[in-house]
């Protein structure tokens, strides 16, 4: 028999034993006990409750430890492909980084424009990288991309093919919500239309909105702009700062957050 079940035969008893009587101070002995065993239930319960969470705490614990594990088993397959497909990458993203900041030289941001002349130059240096981009395709090497690399290389594409003729700014809102239950994220997004942009401006600059059970985020996407613009240039150097620090975390196995 445990402690605790010894514990509460003592109290039980008592209350039977004393059930008739009172104390000095003139309350029922039964009540007396009773609030003794209430004491010791609500107790009972509240260890139950806090190892719950310290077996909870430590699942969660193991399950990081897992997934550093396999990330890092991961990234030591991805670097035997440094030179075969990251390097080119990089590469690839290098030349593009300079064909904008010549074509950045001569962009008028307050008409998000750009001299003809410099704006072909740039459009055929970005077709350019997208040609070298299905070259590493076709042959294969996007199998050994991270799949963080993978998914941010494809937006990316994706957001330069739809800027290049784009006249106007085209954006998502992006709506993440975290369930402290599941460990989860669970993320939706529509496509906004130029009445709304404000709107999701504002959305965004809430920032999180965390409550004891969720978490939710709400932040506003670019999906497509001139690339005379101001918006352009934001996601493009955004874009382009974590897809190299990506490559880094693979290539020289660096720590920073990305």
């Amino acid at each position: 028999m445990s402690a605790a079940s010894r514990r509460m035969n003592v109290v039980l008893d008592a209350v039977i034993a004393q059930s008739a009587g009172q104390t000095s101070g003139g309350v029922p002995a039964w009540a007396t006990a009773a609030i003794g065993a209430g004491g010791l239930v609500v107790g009972i319960v509240a260890s139950v409750v806090g190892n719950w969470f310290v077996v909870r705490a430590k699942i969660r614990q193991a399950e990081v430890l897992y997934r550093q594990k396999l990330a890092d088993s991961y990234l030591a397959t991805a670097r035997e492909y440094t030179r075969d497909v990251y390097v080119p990458l990089n590469i690839l993203l290098s030349k593009l980084a300079d064909a904008y900041l010549e074509l950045r030289e001569h962009v008028d941001f307050e008409t998000s424009s750009a001299p003809p002349d410099d704006a072909t130059a740039f459009k055929e240096r970005t077709e350019q990288f997208i040609a070298g981009l299905n070259a590493l395709v076709e042959r294969g090497a996007d199998a050994f991309l991270t799949t963080d690399v993978e998914a941010r290389l494809r937006d990316f594409r994706h957001f330069l093919d739809s800027s290049m003729d784009a006249e106007s700014v085209e954006t998502k809102m992006v709506i993440q919500t975290f369930l402290s239950a599941a460990s989860t994220w669970t993320t939706t997004s529509a496509t906004l239309p130029a009445g709304l942009t404000i709107a999701s401006r504002f959305l965004s600059s809430l920032g999180p909105l965390s409550m004891p059970w969720a978490r939710l985020e709400v932040h506003a996407e670019t999906l497509a702009a001139p690339i005379g613009s101001r918006k352009f240039e934001a996601r493009f150097s955004r874009d382009l700062g974590v897809l190299k620090e990506s490559i880094k975390l693979v290539t020289l196995g660096s720590k920073d957050p990305i």
